[in-house]
């Protein structure tokens, strides 16, 4: 449902899974409007919240992490005409905070990881440096656009 509202808007959905067999509501289906699907969303999300484990035995498997990031993005998505959305984003940021890292010693750890040669990894960095406009020291070579 986040994607579809997303993309095309409120879309007519049926929520109730029994409703899929009940040829009225099939034939009556109305757009919802923009609250009522924003509040549907959030009730997905906030039960794969409550329900999911805090971790996974296999990688890539979704965690609790991965929900508080999600209904922290719908939250800020849709807080501008949902009250207490934005407080509610900040909430799952600052149980988010200080759990992940994306660098721990900058872009040089990075390169070094390739296995390349000193060389490649100069032509990379000035690379940046031309891309970004600055000055880079390398020792023992300054490179400068």
């Amino acid at each position: 449902m986040y994607y579809l509202l997303h993309v095309y808007g409120p879309v007519p959905l049926i929520v109730d899974p029994d409703d899929l067999i009940n040829p009225s509501k099939l034939e009556n289906l109305v757009r919802p409007t923009l609250q009522q699907m924003t509040e549907w969303i959030m009730a997905d999300f906030d039960y794969a919240y409550q329900y999911i484990a805090d971790t996974q035995p296999e990688q890539g498997r979704y965690n609790k992490d991965y929900a508080r990031v999600c209904i922290m993005r719908h939250c800020l998505n849709e807080g501008y005409y949902m009250s207490g959305y934005y407080q509610k984003a900040i909430d799952m940021y600052n149980e988010l905070k200080g759990r992940y890292s994306l660098f721990k010693k900058g872009i040089i750890l990075i390169l070094s990881n390739l296995k390349m040669p000193i060389t490649s990894i100069r032509k990379c960095l000035w690379l940046s440096a031309v891309m970004k406009r600055r000055t880079v020291r390398i020792s023992p070579v300054t490179l400068t656009r």
